[in-house]
């Protein structure tokens, strides 16, 4: 396990995210701080010469739109020629319009998933994703000690650039099949930059979109924006109140989704990666890579297996995915955290496309993603995961291994780029890494019965949350 945590504290300009940085409101999250990484950004792009520029968006959270318009001060006074958005917009919008107006860099002021009390800064390249390692890496090595000043006078131009999202989306859509085809759906956006997105993109169709938590409350309601099993209790009550077909769920930036159904309950990223994959081969006849995280359910690999495609794994942070996507054709790839990238549009998960795209699979499909769900089943089976959090100390990794050796002596394990991965002869598995954000050992597994899976939970926290 190659990251380390020392007194559970993350510095806003450490690597603490795979694209960018993040930090606590007021604590490392400053506006001397941004003003500090506007410096480091500009001093980057002047490496390459010429006129370089940056498209600026972000998301909902208390002191974005104001971090935003500091940063682009920064950045324009500094001779990069800037373009800040004019209203919040997910971060899978920011990648889609760097790519689509060839800016040189796209940043999105936003801390994703975290609870309100954070907020951040990610990276987006030209191409449309997140970027390599290196970038972030380069760009931290030329922030400065000291803040910088805002530029007074400087003027930059705002734009809103979802019209032009919606409307290559709905280019990517079956729209004259949703709109022979009635259905009605719901998106709860969990206060995020997603509300009302879906409803405006499938204008003109028959599917009517009910949006749920999409005021604006920068408290989010009182929990974190992250979309899991134990976040869909109100989505749940909405779908079954409306007679809804089914319903998603979007993080706070709008690159994850999970999803419910009425008669399935809980579809998890794991549920709706390989249901995409069947329609995307079986429907849209897509051809191409599957890629999957070191986290994510084995059926992937399996699906790959029966419909004769190659699959791939990568490693934690969805830049490992994009720099495949770039370069070869790509089906769909997934991470078991709800990031869906389908490899016909953009090298980027995006919760809102996946969104359609699921208004369009339910359509064409006979049975609805009722059969997908079916049919997922019928090629591989079902299978039980885990996410578990575990607190943080140097002996960690050895009381896992202890509990994992216990109740699975043959297994096979792998140091992974920032974990450990343990394989067993029956196709579970374990996977550890510790939280680049917070003094946590995350822990994730997949089991072929539930009872396996309670056998190992149990074992887990008894051994490894005990005091010495």
């Amino acid at each position: 396990m190659r990251k380390s945590i020392e007194n559970g504290r993350t510095e806003l300009f450490s690597r603490s995210s795979s694209d960018g940085w993040r930090g606590i409101i007021g604590d490392t999250f400053t506006m001397g701080n941004i003003r500090r990484l506007g410096i480091g950004i500009a001093r980057y792009l002047k490496t390459k010469g010429g006129v370089r520029s940056v498209f600026v968006g972000y998301d909902t959270r208390f002191l974005s739109d104001r971090s935003a318009g500091v940063l682009t001060q920064v950045l324009a006074g500094a001779g990069i020629r800037t373009v800040q958005s004019s209203r919040a917009i997910p971060t899978p919008v920011v990648s889609f319009f760097t790519h689509r107006r060839n800016y040189d860099l796209g940043v999105s002021i936003t801390a994703s998933h975290n609870p309100y009390y954070y907020n951040g800064v990610k990276i987006r390249m030209p191409f449309g994703g997140a970027p390599p390692g290196q970038v972030v890496e380069r760009i931290t090595s030329m922030i400065p000690k000291r803040e910088g000043k805002d530029v007074p006078g400087v003027r930059v131009p705002r734009v809103d650039p979802t019209p032009s999202y919606i409307g290559v989306v709905r280019s990517f859509i079956d729209r004259r099949l949703l709109a022979q085809r009635k259905q009605s759906m719901v998106v709860d956006a969990m206060h995020g930059t997603t509300a009302g997105l879906l409803s405006k993109m499938l204008e003109g169709t028959k599917v009517i979109v009910h949006d749920l938590h999409s005021d604006h409350d920068p408290y989010f309601g009182g929990c974190a924006p992250e979309p899991q099993a134990n976040t869909v209790h109100a989505l749940a009550r909405e779908v079954r109140h409306r007679h809804a077909a089914f319903g998603v769920e979007h993080d706070g930036d709008g690159d994850r989704i999970v999803a419910f159904h009425p008669r399935h309950g809980f579809l998890s990223p794991h549920d709706l990666l390989c249901m995409f994959i069947v329609y995307l081969v079986e429907y849209r006849h897509a051809r191409g890579m599957v890629l999957g995280s070191a986290t994510i359910t084995r059926r992937a690999a399996q699906l790959a297996q029966h419909y004769r495609l190659d699959y791939r794994e990568f490693g934690v942070g969805f830049y490992n995915a994009a720099a495949v996507m770039r370069d070869v054709p790509v089906v769909a790839a997934g991470e078991d955290n709800g990031g869906i990238g389908i490899g016909s549009f953009l090298p980027e998960r995006d919760g809102t496309f996946n969104a359609a795209l699921l208004c369009e699979a339910n359509a064409r499909v006979p049975g609805g993603l009722s059969a997908l769900v079916r049919r997922v089943e019928q090629l591989c089976g079902r299978t039980t995961f885990v996410r578990l959090c575990l607190p943080f100390d140097r002996s960690i990794q050895g009381k896992i291994d202890a509990v994992v050796r216990s109740l699975y002596p043959r297994c096979t394990h792998a140091d992974c780029d920032d974990g450990m991965k343990y394989r067993m002869s029956n196709g579970d598995w374990v996977y550890c890494r510790a939280s680049g954000t917070e003094p946590l050992v995350r822990v994730y597994l997949e089991t072929r019965s539930r009872a396996a899976s309670i056998r190992l939970v149990r074992a887990l926290k008894q051994h490894c949350t005990a005091r010495q």
